[in-house]
């Protein structure tokens, strides 16, 4: 079955002088010469892209999108016309956000988080920013520890709402972020929470061997930050560890602990001192 805005592999049926044709046994696909291997031949088989061309027509290509159908992305607008915005997905064609489907106007050389689909009306692939319609609330088939991808999609008062595994919105936490992120940036992540109501919650850190050492690096990043020194120690309370670095107090005496091991810093009277290399 021919599928538009995926990859298929498809059998070429027929070589032209402006191209060929692609089919999977039942329906037959245009490849213009241009996207053609040099030595192609009848009878090969091919991994190609299928889009429309600008008559609406299925057509193949062997370039490759940025994304898929179906898939989050974070694309750049490089032009606006009466019928919507466009975007750069990678391919010749430029994919159009209709004016319905933008939350905000859109602005050429802005990027923005927008969710693939074809229209059913038009039978057309377009984009919308209007995540809200393709993203499910309730991830309730994860469970803590499981690694995800996430795209950043938007901030709240608590943090960031992400977008994950194209598929659930999850909430990453501002106490939980020790390093610079950006709307559309896409990570790797680690559920850290289930919610009894099958929300998500978002952690970039491994819970498991690594969040000692990405909460070591995050320490002495803040180190530097505020002149060699912090207020913390082994002793603070830990509901102020977590606001701060979004991990229990176990942990956070394990990764002094280590710091400690490894001269790089010294504890004192609840104070937190970054060596001199």
């Amino acid at each position: 079955m021919i599928r538009i805005g995926q990859f298929n592999r498809l059998r070429v049926s027929k070589l032209l002088n402006f191209g060929a044709y692609l089919t999977d046994g039942n329906e037959e696909i245009l490849m213009p010469t241009k996207f053609l291997p040099e030595d192609i031949k009848d009878g090969d088989s091919i991994r190609v892209f299928l889009y429309h061309d600008n008559e609406g027509r299925p057509i193949a290509t062997t370039q490759i999108p940025y994304a898929c159908v179906n898939q989050v992305a974070t694309l750049k607008v490089v032009a606006n016309g009466s019928a919507g915005g466009f975007l750069d997905w990678g391919l010749d064609k430029d994919l159009l956000v209709p004016n319905s489907e933008q939350r905000v106007r859109l602005s050429v050389g802005q990027n923005v988080v927008v969710w693939i689909y074809v229209d059913d009306k038009s039978g057309r692939i377009v984009a919308t920013t209007k995540l809200n319609k393709f993203i499910k609330d309730q991830g309730s088939s994860y469970k803590s520890g499981d690694e995800v991808e996430v795209v950043i999609a938007e901030t709240t008062n608590l943090g960031y709402k992400v977008v994950v595994d194209n598929e659930y919105w999850g909430l990453l936490f501002k106490n939980e972020v020790f390093k610079p992120i950006e709307i559309g940036d896409r990570l790797d992540a680690y559920i850290k929470e289930v919610r009894p109501d099958g929300k998500l919650d978002i952690t970039l850190h491994s819970p498991e061997k690594n969040e000692v050492e990405d909460l070591g690096q995050a320490i002495l990043k803040r180190l530097e930050e505020n002149n060699g020194t912090l207020p913390f120690g082994d002793k603070s309370d830990a509901d102020i560890i977590y606001r701060e670095f979004g991990v229990s107090k176990k942990v956070f005496k394990r990764t002094l602990g280590m710091l400690f091991k490894e001269g790089k810093i010294t504890l004192e009277n609840e104070r937190i001192i970054q060596n001199k290399q």
